[in-house]
């Protein structure tokens, strides 16, 4: 039904389904509740409902922490919500979503799901979000991600074993990555067979390339960024496709309270 309810302050935990659910083209606004420990996601949307998800927190839940259903085309918003601690990954954003996210934190705790997860035939933008995980990657995408002016951060840098990429872009995705922070992940940014623009970037404590994009569908632009990590590590790693690489600076990483006197080297 088209409906407009206010969903506010409430606990929803230990439900057999979501904690919060929307659907039938609805169009709530979902303030302030706690979603805990439900079977299901902590907030699930469905059906061409077009919520406004602002203030909540969602944590331990047994599926995603907020999760958009495939539907056929609709859209929400998600402000200032802390969404941490599920068993799969903290945002779950299905085909025919177009979801715009402002000022959350997002994170995951333990294994090896990402923080997001965006699947082909959706859209996501995030704005001075806080991303925080151990998984594979901050974001995974197969859709459209435009990240600005967020943090991501891994506790810990791992040498091998399973990927860890603040952004990881699988065949058929577009990236634009500008403005962020990234500290701890092994990459910020790995990307294949996607489309990838990547400016203005800090990026710090990676592994030994900080982005690598192979086989790109368009030309990779790649401006700009600074790394910065203590060896001396590759900045950008671009093959099988063309590639703007201009402006981008690595740097070794300095001793609290030093002054940095060397120059910045280009590459």
């Amino acid at each position: 039904a088209d409906t407009s309810p206010v969903v506010e302050d409430n606990d929803c935990h230990h439900n057999d389904m979501a904690g919060i659910g929307c659907e039938e083209e609805c169009t709530p606004l979902l303030r302030n509740n706690r979603c805990h420990e439900n079977t299901l996601a902590g907030i699930g949307c469905r059906d061409n409902a077009r919520p406004v998800i602002v203030g909540n927190h969602c944590f331990k839940n047994q599926a995603v922490g907020i999760g958009f259903d495939e539907t056929k085309s609709s859209q929400a918003v998600v402000i200032n919500n802390r969404v941490a601690d599920n068993d799969k990954v903290a945002i779950g954003i299905h085909s025919g979503w177009k979801v715009r996210f402002i000022g959350n934190e997002l994170s995951t705790s333990k294994g090896m799901p990402p923080v997001v997860m965006v699947f082909k035939d959706a859209e996501a933008d995030f704005l001075d979000n806080t991303i925080r995980g151990s998984g594979v990657a901050g974001i995974r995408t197969e859709g459209v991600v435009r990240a600005t002016g967020n943090t991501f951060e891994a506790p810990a840098l791992r040498a091998g074993g399973p990927p860890q990429s603040a952004v990881w872009g699988l065949p058929g995705s577009h990236i634009n990555f500008s403005g962020n922070t990234v500290r701890g992940w092994r990459q910020a940014l790995s990307a294949d067979k996607a489309a990838v623009t990547a400016n203005e970037n800090r990026i710090a404590n990676y592994g030994q390339v900080g982005i690598t994009i192979t086989n790109p569908t368009t030309t990779t632009v790649i401006v700009g960024n600074s790394f910065e990590s203590e060896t001396d590590r590759a900045g950008v790693n671009v093959t099988g496709g063309q590639a703007i690489v201009e402006n981008n600076r690595v740097e070794k990483s300095k001793p609290s309270g030093v002054k940095d006197t060397d120059p910045s080297k280009p590459q």
